[in-house]
């Protein structure tokens, strides 16, 4: 009894194992995800918040300046939470471009987007909010 129920035990781990590796054919692993420059980042994230945000010609490129510099700054810090102080930083830097109206949508948005959490720009696909 004992000697069938160990080969029960066996032939069920086989399979499950076995399960495993076919599925690891079926998803092939997702391509990386190419590194943008802090030119590309500061573009795209600048890009992303004048079609929020409607910034005027001039947020547009002070906007651009800050991006660039705390891109560039992000580039050189490899620990999470030093990127969460930059990215605070940065917030309040934006917060003297923006008018109130303005900033109080960023911030909303900051919100919804990560959930409280550091913003990730270009890593999640999230959707400026609809218009009202």
């Amino acid at each position: 009894m004992r000697k069938t129920l160990l080969l029960f035990c066996l032939m069920f781990s086989l399979a499950v194992f076995a399960d495993d590796k076919k599925r690891e054919q079926d998803y092939p692993p997702a391509p990386p995800q190419e590194q943008l420059t802090p030119e590309q980042q500061a573009r795209k994230h600048t890009a992303m918040l004048t079609r929020m945000l409607k910034l005027s010609e001039q947020q547009v490129d002070t906007v651009y300046k800050i991006h660039l510099k705390y891109a560039k700054l992000r580039n050189e810090v490899e620990k999470k939470e030093d990127k969460h102080k930059l990215f605070d930083q940065m917030s309040e830097e934006l917060r003297g471009v923006l008018s109130e109206e303005q900033y109080q949508v960023f911030e909303e948005f900051k919100k919804k987007g990560t959930n409280g959490r550091q913003l990730q720009l270009g890593r999640q696909h999230i959707m400026p909010p609809k218009p009202e």
